[in-house]
């Protein structure tokens, strides 16, 4: 995933150099600018198999610098660090939810076309709908038992 065109990132959130892939580091936050991440090159040992060197950072012993802004990219960054136990939580809840709005969508409960106008009436569509899916959910569970 590309989040800065100098900066891609892996599916457990590891940021990479571009260029070169090497594994970028986190150099701190800076909390007076809105907690934007510091990302630096590698130490200067791994730096030295980089056949961009010369031209990213001649001068400098840090490295090249990159800045990310978590804030202004919340959805590619996120809060909580991918493959964390929280973050798969979260994720089942969501899966959860977009599946049982997909069932309410669905033919049999036609939240997705009401034949019904008025704010009232769509609200009493929506409320039925969801009393009858939670019905069936407990008469297949009674079943399973």
């Amino acid at each position: 995933m590309v989040i800065n065109p100098k900066v891609n990132t892996d599916e457990k959130g590891h940021f990479y150099c571009s260029k070169t892939s090497f594994r970028l580091v986190k150099n701190g936050t800076e909390p007076k600018r809105k907690g934007r991440i510091k990302l630096t090159c590698p130490d200067t040992k791994e730096r030295k198999k980089c056949p961009f060197r010369h031209i990213c950072c001649p001068n400098s012993k840090v490295g090249k610098t990159f800045y990310l802004y978590p804030l202004r990219d919340i959805r590619l960054l996120g809060t909580i660090p991918r493959d964390s136990k929280e973050w798969k939580c979260l994720y089942r809840q969501r899966t959860a939810v977009e599946r049982t709005n997909s069932c309410l969508k669905s033919p049999t409960h036609k939240l997705d076309e009401p034949r019904v106008r008025g704010m009232e009436q769509i609200q009493i569509h929506v409320f039925l709908s969801v009393c009858a899916l939670v019905v069936k959910t407990i008469g297949r569970k009674k079943q399973r038992l």
